[in-house]
């Protein structure tokens, strides 16, 4: 954040910073020279979690 943020509320602060924090969490993840994972291994993944936890539906 920089100092000409401070004129922003506090709801628009956390907005910014959140803004911040994704930013970065994408630029890294485009960074990654490692491979991207199939949608079907994907949701492989996410299915085997769910039921794991014993989820029988996600949420809406």
């Amino acid at each position: 954040m920089h100092s000409h943020d401070i004129s922003l509320r506090p709801s628009e602060r956390a907005d910014a910073a959140l803004d911040a924090v994704l930013k970065a969490s994408v630029d890294e993840a485009l960074a990654d020279p490692a491979p991207s994972l199939a949608q079907e291994d994907v949701f492989a993944q996410l299915g085997a979690r769910r039921d794991y936890l014993g989820i029988s539906k996600l949420p809406r």
